[in-house]
């Protein structure tokens, strides 16, 4: 599957692309500047030779890839989305927005920002299909190649389409254990607990994730 990643040269995406790549995925790095992306290429094939990797622009990225995952900023991510929307019809968006500031030594939701963010740009995507997601496993974790992951991952879909291809997705990776915990609105639910991990993991100088239990 044609994996790509917008934008795929910040910590997220690059720990992302590393990790589906590793599952056999063609991965493609989208970058506002195509040599960033080529860079960020270079970079991880150093960590992974074998992964098979492509460089392109965010509207190539969009055009060639099954499967988009955004890993924006929350401050551009919405203008960027509007420039892509003709690309992405038809596919399978994954958000990873989180709406957050740090200040005077904490992380914080954007408390200017009333609704989730997934919900507002599945509004603009309205050809697309979208589920929100992997808001709470850490780069630092994703990056640990030597190491199965063994996360629960929470997502939010409306369409049952969506949420049968996000699984699929899913699936070839080993140690994420998908859990629906709602439509696409609920999401800012999770846009609150982000902060709230990185205050933790800041304090204890660790990388934590959210285990659900009893199901």
């Amino acid at each position: 599957m044609n994996i790509g990643f917008i934008s795929g040269t910040g910590n997220e995406g690059k720990a992302l692309a590393l990790r589906f790549g590793m599952n056999e995925h063609t991965i493609l790095i989208g970058s506002r500047n195509k040599d960033k992306s080529n860079s960020t290429v270079v970079e991880i094939k150093s960590i992974l030779n074998e992964i098979n990797i492509h460089g392109f622009n965010y509207q190539d990225t969009a055009k060639n890839s099954d499967v988009i995952f955004l890993a924006l900023p929350y401050t551009v991510v919405e203008n960027i989305v509007l420039d892509l929307k003709e690309e992405l019809k038809g596919k399978l968006v994954i958000d990873t927005s989180v709406p957050m500031i740090f200040q005077k030594g904490k992380f914080t939701r954007d408390s200017n920002i009333s609704t989730s963010v997934s919900e507002n740009l599945s509004n603009i995507l309205t050809d697309s299909m979208f589920v929100s997601s992997f808001h709470t496993i850490s780069h630092t974790d994703l990056n640990k190649i030597d190491h199965e992951l063994d996360h629960d991952l929470l997502y939010f879909v409306n369409e049952e389409n969506s949420e049968s291809l996000f699984l699929k997705l899913i699936s070839t990776v080993k140690g994420l254990n998908p859990i629906k915990c709602g439509t696409l609105d609920l999401s800012l639910l999770i846009e609150s607990q982000v902060p709230l991990l990185l205050n933790i993991n800041k304090n204890y100088k660790k990388s934590t994730s959210i285990k659900i239990k009893g199901l």
